[in-house]
């Protein structure tokens, strides 16, 4: 008789075990869907933006999105010393235009339920040339 319990408590043991595996492995199944969502919301908008410009704020069914203008100095003060710089043989590039530029791009945030995701996408109309021109 006690061997007989012993082997119901093992596996009742067993069969609570896995119930809670299982539990566990829908939850994350459930957590990597949400994710996986967003992340393709997140590259829709990725698209959109690079075709139209976003509204500052903005919602699409449960998706929401905000739109920051970001910027920095190229090089901060203490950074590199421009005038410093020097290249050798054909490659020779005045960086003097470059010294107080500013790199700019947008920050957009993408959130889902209780997931965010940030994107950071480039200013678009800011190009150099070939030959080092603005």
């Amino acid at each position: 008789m006690m061997e007989t319990l012993a082997a119901v408590l093992i596996l009742s043991l067993v069969a609570a075990a896995s119930l809670k595996l299982t539990a566990l492995s829908q939850r994350g199944l459930s957590q990597a869907r949400e994710r996986d969502e967003l992340v393709k919301d997140a590259l829709i908008l990725q698209i959109r933006a690079s075709v139209n410009p976003l509204e500052k704020f903005g919602a699409s069914g449960d998706v929401s999105w905000t739109v920051r203008e970001a910027s920095s100095p190229l090089w901060k003060d203490g950074g590199i010393d421009i005038g410093s710089l020097g290249f050798s043989g054909e490659v020779a590039m005045e960086l003097e235009p470059y010294k107080n530029r500013t790199k700019k791009w947008r920050e957009i945030e993408v959130k889902r339920n209780d997931k965010t995701i940030v994107l950071f996408l480039p200013e678009h109309a800011e190009a150099v040339s070939s030959d080092g021109s603005l």
